[in-house]
């Protein structure tokens, strides 16, 4: 719910970072860095789930890989167009949304889309962070 409060925003003033920052933020889940480093944190904390056990607030990575080449090469602007430098190739996150949707933010701003990949987008894996609650 928290990340439909961005719905619009322009890419160049939210990307998909900042976006998953912002809502996670809102509900006390202080990210910081880059999708690749959330991608990272999310692996470190154990909190890696299987795409049949996705509620609406979880994570959803991609990663980038060329369609020629393969791995290790993305193909991406970011990279030089050559070998991946991100870690697990990871170039893209999203906030799963419920019903086979995510709240993401692409070239054309912050919108709700289907859960899609393609010959270059990948799902790498999926991702329930939470907040631990000191009781």
């Amino acid at each position: 719910e928290n990340a439909k409060h961005y719905l619009g925003r322009s890419y160049s003033s939210m990307d998909c970072s900042a976006l998953v920052r912002a809502a996670y933020n809102d509900t006390g889940l202080d990210w910081t860095g880059t999708s690749t480093s959330m991608a990272q944190q999310c692996v470190s904390m154990n909190v890696v789930i299987d795409k049949d056990q996705l509620q609406p607030g979880d994570l959803v990575f991609w990663q980038c890989i060329d369609p020629v080449k393969g791995k290790p090469y993305c193909g991406n602007s970011y990279c030089g167009g050559g070998v991946c430098k991100r870690w697990n190739m990871i170039h893209h996150v999203a906030i799963y949304a419920g019903d086979g949707k995510v709240i993401e933010s692409v070239s054309k701003g912050v919108s709700i889309n289907d859960l899609w990949e393609t010959s270059k987008w990948k799902v790498a894996f999926y991702a329930r962070p939470y907040v631990q609650i000191n009781s």
